[in-house]
């Protein structure tokens, strides 16, 4: 599997309707090297009861223009088709683009050991994607508020960095997707649930 099957994906979110619930509002997909293939607002099937600014980057005038949900995820779901897809504390993004994580290929950097190990974080810990970025990579990100293109970006620089470890020469993409799967592993290495990531 080469290069060309690795994508790198991060979104954001708002909060709608009364009980102000995480919803999709951006949704960003960068390539193997971080050329971003995808970015684009979206506009939330409830209304919109808290942008969640300092978080999400996401303003009113974001969703002038934004991309119907339901347009967008068609779009998304042909991008990322047949591709491994990339990313941290991932299943949240999965869950508002109502994807079912179980037809996927994962590597989520939140519950990589090698990772973790490198970092010189404890291994049962579920350390956030600002902070690996700065251990490893030497990156400050998140310095004002989230920005998908940017996140996608760095879990992307760092599955590369542990790439060897996940992805073993001569097998196959879909070879080695019960392993690296994210329910193979005990339950302590998930990340606690999160409103926006």
């Amino acid at each position: 599997c080469g290069t060309d099957c690795i994508i790198g994906m991060d979104c954001e979110m708002v909060g709608v309707g009364p009980s102000n619930k995480a919803a999709l509002a951006r949704v960003s997909l960068v390539d193997y090297h971080g050329r971003v293939v995808f970015d684009r607002f979206v506009q939330p099937e409830e209304p919109i009861t808290d942008y969640r600014t300092r978080w999400s980057g996401v303003t009113p005038r974001c969703m002038k223009g934004a991309l119907k949900f339901k347009k967008a995820r068609r779009q998304v779901l042909k991008l990322i088709k047949d591709k491994i897809l990339v990313g941290h504390a991932i299943s949240h993004d999965l869950k508002a683009l109502k994807i079912p994580r179980s037809t996927l290929v994962i590597r989520d950097t939140s519950t990589s050991i090698a990772l973790r190990r490198m970092a010189g974080f404890p291994l049962n810990s579920t350390p956030s994607l600002k902070k690996l970025a700065a251990a490893i990579l030497n990156q400050h990100i998140q310095q004002d508020t989230h920005c998908s293109v940017e996140d996608s970006t760095t879990a992307m620089q760092l599955y590369r960095t542990v790439e060897g470890e996940w992805d073993k020469p001569g097998q196959s993409c879909r070879d080695n997707k019960k392993y690296f799967d994210d329910d193979f592993w005990p339950e302590w290495l998930h990340p606690p649930p999160i409103e926006c990531s």
